[in-house]
């Protein structure tokens, strides 16, 4: 998950249509989530709901709940919602801004609070 993790994510720059990077919302991040990440293998630590954060966060996508509540504490209490994998799928948004690190942050979180929140 640590390499093509942040690969499935950034996908959603080429997939939402928007013509400017940061009219990318979370939500756009999700639908790429939900397109690419292969159910219940791969890619992620599978866990269980309530244990593992981006579990969690892709149940709750797939039942309807947006993001960033998907990925929230308040849905899905801090514990969950503070695992590393925020810091760890964010990687490549940089790479998507070059030179422009407000832009790259500003990617990063959108993306991350699909899955994660909190520090």
């Amino acid at each position: 998950d640590d390499s093509n993790g942040p690969i499935f994510l950034i996908r959603a720059l080429e997939d939402c249509g928007k013509t400017e990077e940061e009219d990318i919302t979370p939500q756009d991040v999700a639908e790429a989530l939900l397109n690419y990440a292969p159910y219940e293998h791969g890619f992620f630590w599978w866990g269980g709901y309530g244990v593992s954060t981006e579990h969690t966060a892709y149940l709750n996508l797939r039942h309807g709940i947006t993001a960033p509540r998907s990925g929230s504490a308040r849905q899905n209490g801090r514990t969950a919602a503070e695992q590393i994998g925020g810091q760890i799928f964010i990687d490549s948004w940089g790479l998507a801004a070059p030179g422009n690190p407000a832009l790259a942050a500003s990617l990063a979180r959108k993306a991350a609070s699909v899955t994660h929140d909190g520090n």
